[in-house]
């Protein structure tokens, strides 16, 4: 385990596949680092995963990507002033939900009509979210549950509001909840 200068600890860092490092590795694979973050907020650790080498097809590109990835989340846990920071446009696990879903929604890469699709989905949920009073919640706290409420609110305040709605629904606070976790604010999707 290594205990990084503001107390916090990292468990042991894994990478998949193990043999990574050998020329028969295997590049058809999703490569990636794995490790928990131990600290008071997350006592039991919060899992970290780490991609992005996985645009590189040659073994060697791959390996290197690797090694590079490693160096610099190495190199981040261990500066306090980077630990400061939040993640990465402002965003942290303890962004509010409101928040965090505006910043992820200018993130992600869609067809310009389906990001109108998703606004207008962020906008009826921020509206649910506000009258159940959990719109201003961290974003790392947010469960199936609050999902649950959120959409239910949102079928008892639109008459039009159909099961098909609600499918749709999903299907676009999913879309915004794997951006979110691609940035490090959730651990996992809800």
């Amino acid at each position: 385990m290594i205990v990084l200068p503001d107390g916090r600890r990292v468990g042991k860092i894994n990478i998949h596949p193990k043999n990574w490092q050998e020329p028969d590795a295997d590049v058809k694979k999703e490569w990636y680092i794995t490790y928990r973050i131990y600290s008071s907020e997350f006592p039991q650790g919060r899992p970290v995963q780490i991609r992005g080498m996985n645009r590189c097809l040659q073994w060697k590109d791959r390996k290197k990507a690797t090694q590079d990835l490693l160096y610099f989340e190495m190199k981040r846990l261990n500066d306090p002033e980077i630990l400061e920071q939040e993640v990465e446009n402002g965003l942290s696990p303890k962004t509010s939900l409101e928040k965090a879903l505006a910043i992820a929604l200018t993130k992600i890469v869609v067809e310009e009509s389906t990001r109108k699709d998703i606004g207008y989905v962020v906008k009826a949920a921020l509206h649910a979210a506000k009258r159940l009073n959990i719109a201003k919640i961290a974003i790392s706290t947010v469960t199936k549950k609050h999902i649950r409420l959120i959409l239910d609110n949102c079928g008892e305040n639109n008459p039009r509001f159909t099961n098909n709605t609600f499918n749709h629904y999903i299907k676009y606070l999913r879309i915004l909840f794997v951006e979110l976790s691609e940035m490090d604010a959730v651990v996992a999707n809800p």
